[in-house]
């Protein structure tokens, strides 16, 4: 009953898209990354970071984490799930969006309590209103839906909750 810590470079994604590409970290992003992990180790069996541009990670942390990049690029937060699930070694993958809200690791640890108990597939933080999916807490499963949903053309994370069994917690639980 693992968890397997994920954290998904959106910044590389991005980058990606517009055709700018980064060699090196910022300090303030190294700074940033550091203590992600350090946070995600305090509950997590493995971390592991996707990222399209992984040669500017590989010389600040070397093997201490995991470095892979998405099997299906432009799939967006479906390819980072579909890539998580196939790798992580955990029996639950708790996503964390680079630049995005963080719930904190004694957080992490109590959805898999909830989904465990619930038999839940997954929840997902609620921000100021805003459902983030892509800082969730995830049971891996569901293969056959993520392969049919990454073959499509024009997919969206709602497409794959629309067919697991989730909840939602907002910012006041997460206080």
């Amino acid at each position: 009953m693992g968890l397997s810590g994920v954290i998904i470079d959106k910044q590389n994604e991005e980058e990606d898209k517009r055709g700018n590409y980064r060699s090196i970290l910022s300090l303030a992003e190294k700074d940033k990354l550091e203590r992600r992990v350090s946070e995600m180790r305090q509950v997590c069996s493995e971390i592991i970071l996707i990222t399209n541009r992984p040669e500017i990670y590989l010389p600040l942390i070397g093997n201490s984490i995991r470095i892979i990049t998405e099997f299906y690029k432009g799939k967006g937060l479906i390819g980072n799930i579909y890539t998580a699930f196939s790798l992580a070694k955990g029996s639950f993958v708790w996503l964390v969006e680079g630049n995005n809200f963080i719930v904190s690791p004694e957080a992490a640890k109590f959805f898999v309590y909830v989904q465990t108990t619930l038999k839940l597939e997954a929840i997902i933080p609620v921000y100021d209103g805003e459902k983030l999916p892509s800082n969730g807490v995830y049971r891996i499963c569901h293969f056959p839906i993520l392969d049919s949903l990454v073959q499509k053309k024009d997919v969206v994370i709602q497409d794959f909750l629309n067919q697991i069994n989730y909840e939602e917690f907002d910012e006041n639980f997460l206080k």
